[in-house]
């Protein structure tokens, strides 16, 4: 399934430091390594991925885990060996969502 472009709705989990993952409320154990700002580096990007960046960091004096409930597109890429095991290069995130709470109570 590697280099395949999929489309997929998750929690998209992020500190605003180290780390971010994309979660699925269902399989709370797997999740996979978001890659969002490697999409548009200097080509021509989906101007959805800026709309997200604005998002993220709409609150940046807020020290919480930030969350969202996201529907993406992009292409996947698995990393055998590695944790997380694949990578998502986002390329559209369709639609996106602030989540308060506990992610893995929500479906």
């Amino acid at each position: 399934m590697s280099g395949q472009h999929v489309r997929l709705t998750a929690v998209y989990l992020t500190d605003l430091l180290e780390g971010s993952s994309l979660n699925d409320p269902r399989c709370p154990k797997k999740y996979l390594d978001p890659d969002w700002t490697g999409s548009r580096g200097n080509a021509p990007h989906d101007v959805s991925l800026d709309a997200f960046d604005k998002a993220l960091y709409a609150r940046p004096d807020d020290p919480k885990l930030t969350q969202f409930s996201i529907d993406v597109s992009g292409k996947f890429v698995w990393q055998a060996g590695r944790k997380p095991h694949g990578t998502l290069m986002f390329e559209k995130i369709w639609s996106f969502k602030r989540l308060h709470g506990d992610w893995k109570k929500m479906q």
